[in-house]
């Protein structure tokens, strides 16, 4: 199946506008499909050389695949027949526009859908991007509504599976244990690892991520590499206890290490709540895994990340959260956590350095968040990471931004400021390894 391009933005904010006229969800994902698809095909919205001859063939396109999805009982609405309108007459009101002020051309070009849109657009809509619509299947779920805590609970229970109220289904097969959790939380006030708070049993967070194994076409002829390819990663991770969770292409759900045991899945990394640093997340967070070759370029499609793997992350992670109470600012991915002591680096590993479908899954936005490796430990980012993720996520500045003020409140230049937080990651550091050895997990 070919993969779609998303459209422009103007052109998705247009085609989400008249989406809003259909009331099935099915005929909605069909029609965005429909007209994507044609835009593409024609070409419209890729840096058109005249702007308002290819918006009045937008239009025509948007309303073609449109009205054959009324109901044949309805009268064709008000934007719908001046859009048709305004096509009929492109010709003249190019003309006429062509004479007048940039201003004004601007003004008669877009006329109609900003009726449109003032009509039926919600302010989600609004703030949605092109890729939102992109025919994905992430609309859906993103659509979707989620259960409360209490509306999950384990259905039933047979040799190999669990099922969930929620739809999970969880494949046992590989299950296998794994060290005890126990890790600690250090105060965020707190200068020296001493006031450490130390957790056993219940984990407290998700980390995501993906398999970076090598994966082959998502078509039929390539159905037994498939199922070979997920098998064999399976083994790999039950022996080395990688990740308590694999998600495979085809969006079935394996339990790995049990959750009461810490599979070895985010190595050295920071992250943090409102109240609590953490560092080496593996202790404390549920390693989950989407299987997938993470790359710069990479997309919610069907070769790639498909729907049905990320329908299954978001019935897994709404199961895990219930069952154990993990707060949504504790969800995140590797990326976001992963560091490199060695350099003072963020980024150490990268997949899901973007892209993570937060939305979709029922999460929120952990790309926007101060990033806490940066503003609580001095970590620092260069240009390699950079160019490898294209565009720095929101927490980034963010969080230099509070090192700048924490600087200044503190009377250090912000060379000094930033050597005394990465002096203090490694106390923290030092300190667990000690706790390690103590406890017989370390050297």
């Amino acid at each position: 199946m070919e993969t779609l391009r998303p459209p422009d933005q103007t052109s998705a904010r247009i085609i989400e506008a008249y989406c809003e006229l259909l009331d099935s969800p099915a005929l909605r994902l069909r029609f965005i499909r429909k007209a994507v698809a044609r835009c593409q095909d024609e070409g419209v919205g890729q840096g058109a050389r005249w702007p308002l001859f290819d918006r009045f063939r937008l239009r025509k396109i948007v309303v073609e695949e449109l009205v054959p999805l009324l109901p044949a009982a309805s009268k064709v609405p008000t934007s719908v027949r001046i859009a048709m309108t305004a096509y009929r007459f492109r010709v003249p009101i190019y003309a006429a526009s062509a004479a007048l002020s940039v201003g004004l051309v601007g003004i008669i070009a877009y006329l109609g859908v900003q009726v449109a849109l003032a009509s039926y657009a919600t302010p989600a809509q609004a703030n949605a991007t092109a890729a939102a619509v992109a025919p994905s299947g992430v609309v859906l779920a993103a659509d979707l509504p989620q259960y409360t805590a209490e509306q999950i609970w384990l259905v039933e229970q047979g040799e190999g599976y669990e099922v969930y109220s929620n739809g999970a289904r969880i494949l046992t097969e590989f299950e296998t244990d794994g060290p005890a959790r126990r890790f600690y939380g250090f105060p965020k006030n707190a200068e020296t690892p001493d006031a450490a708070v130390e957790r056993v049993g219940n984990p407290i967070g998700i980390v995501y991520h993906t398999s970076q194994s090598h994966i082959a076409p998502f078509k039929e002829e390539f159905n037994d590499k498939l199922q070979t390819s997920a098998r064999a990663l399976l083994d790999f991770v039950a022996r080395r206890r990688l990740y308590n969770y694999v998600i495979d292409r085809f969006g079935r759900i394996y339990r790995v290490v049990r959750d009461e045991n810490a599979a070895d899945h985010a190595g050295n990394s920071v992250w943090a709540d409102d109240e609590y640093n953490y560092l080496d997340l593996s202790g404390g967070t549920i390693g989950v895994c989407f299987e997938a070759e993470w790359r710069p370029d990479t997309r919610l499609a069907a070769d790639e990340i498909n729907e049905a793997q990320i329908y299954a992350g978001r019935v897994l992670t709404a199961m895990l959260r219930s069952k154990y109470g993990i707060d949504d600012s504790m969800c995140v991915t590797h990326a976001l956590v992963s560091v490199s002591p060695s350099s003072r680096l963020i980024g150490f590993h990268m997949d899901w350095a973007h892209a993570f479908p937060f939305a979709s899954i029922g999460l929120s936005d952990k790309y926007a968040v101060e990033t806490p490796s940066i503003a609580e430990f001095g970590f620092d980012h260069d240009g390699q990471f950079d160019r490898a993720i294209g565009e720095i996520w929101p927490g980034i500045p963010l969080a230099e931004s509070r090192l700048v003020e924490s600087a200044a409140a503190s009377g250090k230049r912000d060379t000094d400021h930033r050597r005394d937080l990465q002096q203090r990651y490694r106390n923290f550091k030092s300190w667990l390894s000690a706790r390690d050895v103590e406890a017989g997990q370390g050297e």
